[in-house]
């Protein structure tokens, strides 16, 4: 299995700033003006509320990406760390002792 992550970590980048975007966005539409007539006032509160609902939970699973993304990264290291004092102790072994 061959996992790049260099490329992992730029994609865990990448989805830190979708998270930052959305929820910005997601403040914008909570503080956008409203000037509706009273006859649509209900229904569009209604659905600005629930636009920003939708967007505030696209972000905090484009956090969550992220998150298990750097996850991956520190298993892999962990591992990668853990392998290589196996493989120090192993070298040992490959001298011949007299």
């Amino acid at each position: 299995m061959d996992v790049v992550l260099r490329s992992v970590g730029v994609v865990s980048r990448e989805w830190d700033e979708q998270h930052l975007a959305l929820r910005s966005a997601a403040q914008l539409i909570l503080e956008a003006p409203g000037g509706f007539s009273a006859a649509v006032a209900g229904a569009a509160f209604a659905f600005t509320d629930e636009w920003q609902r939708s967007t505030r939970a696209l972000a905090r699973d484009a956090e969550g990406f992220a998150d298990r993304l750097r996850v991956v990264i520190a298993d892999w290291l962990h591992t990668d760390e853990a392998t290589g004092v196996d493989l120090l102790a192993l070298a040992a072994f490959s001298q011949e002792v007299r």
